[in-house]
């Protein structure tokens, strides 16, 4: 079984873009995580976005280790990561 990322608009897509909020609630609202299918599985990084400055503030190590368990335990809930694409993802495991 090979999993991969699917948008309704683009099609077959490389990344895809996780919010941090159903982790860490209000206070990861809007952290987004870009996740790559690498041997089967999700990684995951950390993406900055400079328009939050609130998350300076946030140990980005921790969450994104937490961030790597709970998308482990499985999700459905991502989005596209190309530009100006904000459609909810298929991640498909066939």
């Amino acid at each position: 079984m090979a999993k991969r990322f699917e948008c309704p608009e683009c099609g077959p897509i490389e990344t895809a873009l996780f919010d941090g909020y159903p982790l860490g609630g209000r206070q990861l609202e809007g952290v987004m995580f870009r996740g790559k299918i690498v041997n089967d599985k999700i990684e995951l990084e950390y993406v900055d976005n400079p328009n939050t400055g609130y998350l300076k503030g946030l140990n980005t190590e921790y969450w994104l280790k937490e961030m790597k368990k709970f998308i482990s335990k499985g999700t459905d809930m991502a989005q596209c990561s190309n530009n100006n694409c904000v459609e909810d993802i298929d991640i498909i495991d066939d």
